[in-house]
């Protein structure tokens, strides 16, 4: 697939190699990453209605075959993901504004929320910072889950964080670049994450959520739910 075809031609490309990734995922996978980049410096940024349609199924077809791949091996699911995340956060400020909400949501619902929505929230704040519509963006994501899944995202958003100030940083290299040639200065980029974190906290109904479950005869949700905030209180403090 390459930029100098047609559009036309582009999309088939990707239609035909999210079927192969479907009928023969490990003869596939190994092409799959460069399909991503490619369509985060091209086919994102197109409105026409086969360019979405193709995104759609590229997405529904090959992100969920990925991740299973990825898991079949035993890798880091989300470091094995990393091209795939940022050539979609990448190309935010490219893509026609009334999509995002929906591509995003589409693309977290299949790599699974649960592990990736940290990673795409962190990355999204790395790469735009404090951009109103990110944080708009973003709050949107994390408001689609319930408050225990809300909290448990923001703790691991918040070990990415922390990651990011070690000396030695693991996966906050792989995600945001800390430490590597060019990048941002690590304090500066946790700095960042913290204050776009701030925004989706304000924002966000997660503060009246957490107030109906502590109010509630639940006492498990309750002690689930005080145990995170803990947690997470404590992260920051730290």
């Amino acid at each position: 697939v390459r930029s100098s075809e047609s559009p036309q031609v582009q999309n088939t490309a990707l239609l035909l190699v999210s079927g192969l990734a479907v009928i023969a995922p490990e003869q596939v996978l190994h092409s799959v990453m460069p399909i991503f980049t490619f369509m985060g410096s091209s086919v994102l940024k197109k409105d026409d209605d086969y360019s979405i349609m193709v995104i759609d199924q590229t997405i529904d077809q090959v992100v969920p075959v990925l991740v299973q791949s990825l898991r079949n091996q035993k890798r880091d699911v989300v470091a094995g993901t990393s091209e795939l995340l940022l050539s979609f956060t990448a190309a935010f400020e490219h893509i026609p504004s009334h999509r995002r909400q929906r591509l995003f949501q589409a693309l977290v619902t299949k790599l699974g929320a649960k592990d990736f929505l940290f990673a795409v929230l962190a990355m999204l704040a790395n790469l735009h910072g404090l951009d109103k519509n990110v944080s708009v963006l973003m709050t949107y994501l994390a408001s689609n889950l319930d408050p225990q899944d809300q909290l448990i995202t923001y703790q691991k958003y918040l070990s990415l964080a922390s990651d990011a100030l070690k000396p030695k940083p693991g996966i906050s290299q792989i995600l945001l670049g800390v430490g590597n040639e060019g990048a941002k200065d690590k304090h500066v980029i946790a700095e960042g994450l913290l204050r776009s974190l701030s925004y989706c906290l304000k924002h966000s109904s997660l503060k009246a959520q957490m107030a109906v479950i502590f109010n509630s005869d639940a006492e498990d949700t309750v002690t689930q739910v005080a145990g995170l905030f803990s947690q997470i209180l404590e992260q920051v403090l730290v």
